[in-house]
């Protein structure tokens, strides 16, 4: 393992949702590790940090945190409307239009700036928001376990390795 890269991208950041159709195929085999905090630790995690949230800073109850729709509560900003090709644009980390609010890329990294990762593709129904922060966490597990199926290479049937 001396020549191992490490690192906590695969395709994105590790906190995000994985897409299959952006990943860079490695010449070397990849394993991916899946780490999961327990539920109410992460959520608690969560709300104490709301890093990206800015429609969930300054819920104090825990109950509400849990129950409160996971979106920005603005909605989308009028940068995004102004988008005239929605289906084909880029968005921030590289998530489409239906795949996250705002669409629009940040220019600054600060915390308060929201990202609000929308219901993936692979789940229904896609492109909405998600009613609580249990079912975005639900499928992001989903979605990070499912990297075991990803074709290692471009012309090989080996996948990537997941513990």
């Amino acid at each position: 393992f001396q020549l191992s890269q490490v690192t906590n991208i695969l395709q994105r950041s590790g906190e995000w949702f994985q897409d299959e159709t952006l990943y860079q195929y490695q010449q070397q085999r990849t394993l991916v590790i899946a780490l999961f905090l327990n539920p109410y630790d992460w959520v608690n995690a969560m709300r104490l940090n709301p890093i990206n949230m800015p429609s969930h800073t300054n819920i104090t109850s825990w109950k509400t945190f849990v129950k409160t729709p996971w979106t920005d509560t603005e909605g989308r900003p009028e940068s995004d409307a102004l988008l005239t090709d929605q289906k084909s644009h880029q968005c921030q980390f590289n998530f489409s239009f239906n795949q996250v609010i705002p669409c629009t890329t940040s220019v600054s990294y600060n915390s308060n700036y929201p990202v609000y990762e929308l219901i993936h593709g692979n789940f229904t129904p896609a492109g909405e928001p998600y009613s609580n922060i249990v079912q975005l966490r639900r499928d992001k597990i989903l979605n990070f376990l499912n990297v075991q199926n990803w074709k290692q290479t471009n012309n090989s049937d080996k996948r990537i390795g997941l513990i």
